[in-house]
């Protein structure tokens, strides 16, 4: 429902005539906002065993960008994301839980090349590089006779490259509306991570403790509809 209201909302705006403002001297300034919010609950007493659960995330990022020529943007972009979920399972007379919290935030700077197929249709290519920060934490549990909470904890540091392909709907002189179709990515990322484990031998321990810490390079090539990506900029011009 929500990708036919875009398009519709994209379509609606063809009406308007505009002429581009990627000229020489322009400032630009992009946000994007996204929010999810989704739950589930059943009635305990007639459903047994039930599955409940509860998720909402969302995205703030915002970036500005200067025309150094005509056609051709510089610029840097700060993101915050963040995430929650609980799933709650009940049979008979246990309960287990399981939680996911994620925080991420970061910055990055990106070069973005205009290509005009109209007078207000183009095409662009986005080449960027950034740094972000992630702590992702993990806890489940579960009552009854042997109770237990096992707890996860990763810092990840993450350095990342891509090249993105883009359109961008130029709806007047000065908004512009953009869609973004995955990307070619790089990314190292360092993550050290803590976690706690209860261990049973016949009856409860004391936790145990683990450390430790990982280094990965990906290299990713995804432009599935998973994820495109839409974005509204407002050009500045002299």
């Amino acid at each position: 429902m929500m990708k036919k209201l875009t398009l519709l909302a994209i379509v609606g705006l063809l009406a308007f005539s505009a002429q581009a403002q990627t000229t020489k001297g322009t400032l630009v300034l992009t946000g994007k906002l996204g929010y999810t919010q989704a739950k589930s609950k059943h009635d305990r007493e007639k459903n047994n065993p039930i599955s409940e659960y509860e998720l909402s995330d969302y995205t703030i990022a915002s970036s500005i960008g200067f025309l150094i020529k005509d056609n051709l943007e510089i610029g840097v972009t700060a993101h915050r994301y963040k995430l929650h979920q609980e799933d709650a399972n009940y049979f008979e007379n246990l309960k287990s839980t399981w939680e996911r919290r994620e925080n991420n935030k970061g910055v990055s700077v990106y070069a973005r090349q205009y290509k005009y197929l109209t007078e207000k249709l183009a095409l662009h290519g986005t080449l960027s590089a950034g740094i972000s920060n992630q702590i992702t934490s993990y806890v489940s549990s579960m009552d009854g006779q042997y109770p237990y909470t096992n707890r996860d904890e990763h810092d990840d540091m993450l350095f990342k490259g891509s090249l993105s392909p883009g359109i961008t709907f130029f709806a007047s002189k000065k908004l512009g509306i953009q869609a973004g179709l995955g990307a070619l990515t790089f990314s190292h990322s360092v993550t050290d991570s803590f976690g706690e484990y209860t261990r049973y031998n016949g009856s409860p321990s004391e936790l145990q403790r683990r450390e430790y810490t990982v280094k990965r390079n990906v290299l990713r090539f995804d432009f599935s509809s998973m994820h495109l990506n839409f974005g509204l900029s407002y050009f500045i011009g002299q």
